[in-house]
C-alpha cells in the first residue's frame, strides 16, 4: 500500500513542526501537542503542548500554530479524512537527532 501525502498537507506539516521547535523551551528533550475537537465550549480545537518528561511542563501554542491547525483540520474537513485527536511528539534521542511520531488520518491509498 502507497500512500503519499498531499503538498498542502505535507507543507502544513512543516510548518507546524517548525513553529513547534520555536515555542517550546530548548531544555526540553521531548515534545508531544495533542489537538482536539472542542466538546463543550464552542467550534474549533483545542491545542495542548506539554513535556511528558515532566509533570506540569505545558507551553501555549503560537498563534502561527493556531492558524496553521485551524488549516490542516479545514483540509481534513475538504478532504472528508473524519479525526478525533491530531498528535505530534518529538524527543531527542541519545545521538541528538530529533524523532517524530505525527498522528493525523491519511489519504485514501492509492490504487496500483
Amino acid at each position: 500500500m502507497t500512500t503519499k501525502l498531499p503538498p498542502e498537507q505535507s507543507k502544513l506539516d512543516r510548518v507546524i513542526i517548525d513553529e513547534l521547535f520555536a515555542c517550546v523551551p530548548e531544555d526540553w528533550n521531548a515534545f508531544a501537542m495533542i489537538v482536539e475537537p472542542r466538546k463543550t465550549d464552542g467550534d474549533g480545537v483545542s491545542i495542548t503542548i506539554i513535556n511528558p518528561d515532566v509533570a506540569d511542563a505545558e507551553v501555549e501554542p503560537t498563534q502561527k500554530i493556531r492558524e496553521s491547525i485551524d488549516k490542516l483540520v479545514a483540509f481534513l474537513a475538504k478532504e472528508k479524512r473524519d479525526w478525533e485527536v491530531i498528535t505530534y511528539k518529538a524527543f531527542c534521542a541519545a545521538e541528538g537527532t530529533w524523532k517524530f511520531n505525527i498522528t493525523v488520518p491519511l489519504p485514501p491509498a492509492a490504487a496500483s
